[in-house]
């Protein structure tokens, strides 16, 4: 995208800032997306909806640890330049 826009010496990197969570925490995700016309979720049917909640509280007990969850933030950083 960025040299469709007429973008050059282009780089990326990426930085983790993820930490430990409660499982109560990480359980308590509710599917939210923050943009309307993003959120596939928004298409699903509450019978649906509920089994993908319990899929996904499944897989979240799975990777508890005694630390808790490990919640992901990883951020890219893009630089750059365009004369």
């Amino acid at each position: 995208l960025l040299q469709k826009a007429g973008f050059q010496r282009i780089s990326m990197k990426t930085q983790q800032f993820g930490s430990y969570i409660s499982l109560e925490d990480a359980k308590s995700w509710n599917g939210g997306m923050s943009h309307p016309q993003s959120n596939p979720l928004s298409q699903l049917s509450q019978l649906e909806l509920e089994q993908c909640k319990a899929e996904y509280h499944l897989a979240v007990e799975n990777l508890a640890t005694d630390k808790g969850v490990w919640n992901d933030k990883t951020t890219y950083f893009v630089v750059a330049k365009k004369d």
